[in-house]
């Protein structure tokens, strides 16, 4: 489910990356070789951490791991969600992690957010102490597959600082994605 596309949206191949990870590291090396041909079907050779790739074959590939181990759930893409917050903050934002502030990792989001994305803007709100209300605008497209991944990433986010009871409930509206984000601290 998208909304209206008028341009290509990119992401960092290193959000394609971290889920060649989790299918390699969850159901092995064969199943990474699968996702591996489709990226050359579609004419990607190395997947490169810093490079720009299309939006839509992200969404292909996200759409092939739920079919292939989801039986076509998207929910269980929540699942490579929680894996890529436990990738990116057991290495490249590790500082946050260290200093398990869930508040000061979530005001930075939409800077993190910029960097694997290079349309759209994130927008936070605290509505409460234990919760917050993160807003995805200004996308011409946005996914149901990208919604799960993101809404694991945020809830796997909070469990990895020491939040419990963590729920992340997400939804896509016209122009803009909603999760609602919350825990018991």
């Amino acid at each position: 489910m998208g909304t209206e596309e008028t341009a290509v949206v990119r992401v960092k191949g290193g959000s394609i990356r971290s889920k060649l990870v989790f299918v390699r590291d969850t159901f092995g090396e064969e199943a990474e070789q699968e996702f591996v041909d489709l990226l050359e079907e579609h004419g990607v050779g190395v997947v490169l951490e810093a490079s720009w790739y299309d939006y839509k074959l992200f969404d292909r590939i996200l759409r092939a791991i739920a079919d292939r181990h989801f039986g076509g759930k998207l929910a269980g893409l929540r699942a490579v969600g929680r894996f890529s917050a436990r990738y990116a903050l057991n290495t490249t934002y590790q500082a946050f992690l260290n200093a398990r502030d869930i508040h000061g990792f979530l005001r930075r989001l939409a800077r993190l957010h910029s960097r694997y994305y290079d349309q759209g803007k994130l927008i936070l709100a605290q509505k409460q102490q234990t919760r917050y209300e993160i807003t995805l605008i200004g996308q011409p497209v946005y996914y149901e597959t990208d919604m799960q991944v993101a809404a694991g990433f945020y809830a796997g986010a909070a469990e990895m600082m020491s939040c419990r009871d963590v729920s992340c409930q997400a939804q896509i509206l016209t122009g803009r994605v909603v999760f609602d984000l919350h825990w018991v601290e």
